[in-house]
């Protein structure tokens, strides 16, 4: 995940739904849920413009896969 940059997108899915293309929009910060500080998350499930509250939006694998960048 080392790889990840503000602005990548990547490819995720929910549960055993089709992976879908989201941007990624931040990085957790010390309040960030389920002890995820520091990992990228991308722009999901938002609440007022704010991704950062919902673990959902965070890439929890060591691995993903990333969009070619432009």
């Amino acid at each position: 995940m080392s790889d990840v940059r503000l602005g990548d997108k990547v490819w995720m899915s929910a549960h055993e739904s089709n992976p879908e293309l989201f941007e990624v929009v931040g990085f957790g910060a010390d309040d960030a849920p389920r002890g995820l500080k520091g990992i990228p998350f991308v722009n999901r499930y938002d609440h007022d413009g704010d991704y950062s509250w919902n673990g959902n939006n965070y890439i929890d694998a060591d691995t993903c896969r990333i969009a070619p960048r432009e």
